[in-house]
């Protein structure tokens, strides 16, 4: 799953982020930085169980990547707030 935060410059996007990814990124960057990408992997004890019972080659647990874009006007319109 992937979520992305977007939003006008000193929302609070990169608090949000930095909450739920348990990052440490900047605040209060250039509108014109590379976004902040954070993967979480997701515990699930229901996962764990069927793992032990079935015994898979591959355990995969779930994952959300959140991305933290810079300038929400740039990553709406998709070319620095020109409407595209």
């Amino acid at each position: 799953m992937q979520i992305g935060i977007a939003g006008l410059p000193g929302s609070g996007k990169t608090t949000l982020f930095n909450a739920l990814a348990h990052q440490h990124a900047h605040i209060g960057g250039s509108a014109w930085a590379e976004p902040n990408l954070a993967v979480v992997k997701v515990p699930d004890e229901r996962l764990d169980k069927l793992s032990g019972l079935f015994r898979p080659k591959k355990h995969t647990p779930a994952e959300v990547r959140f991305i933290d874009v810079a300038d929400g006007r740039r990553a709406a319109t998709g070319r620095g707030g020109v409407p595209v």
